[in-house]
């Protein structure tokens, strides 16, 4: 009921630019992060990122690929 009591209020557009990219910095860490950024395009909020991301744009298959990527080189890594 927060979420969207909060959503009624457009409340995320009252975030700060600096705030945004640091949850994009969180996001990209995170293990599954295509899933994320699927999460956040159905839920409308992807656009606060970048409009460039949002709908048919959005390659959540190539997303895929740079997250499975990103995983084999941090493991090289290790």
């Amino acid at each position: 009921m927060q979420y969207d009591n909060a959503r009624e209020a457009q409340l995320e557009t009252r975030i700060a630019p600096q705030g945004l990219m640091d949850e994009l910095r969180h996001i990209a860490n995170e293990p599954r992060c295509a899933e994320v950024i699927q999460l956040l395009d159905q839920e409308k909020l992807l656009h606060l990122y970048s409009p460039a991301l949002t709908g048919a744009k959005i390659s959540l298959a190539g997303l895929q690929k740079l997250q499975k990527a990103v995983q084999m080189v941090r493991s090289a890594r290790s």
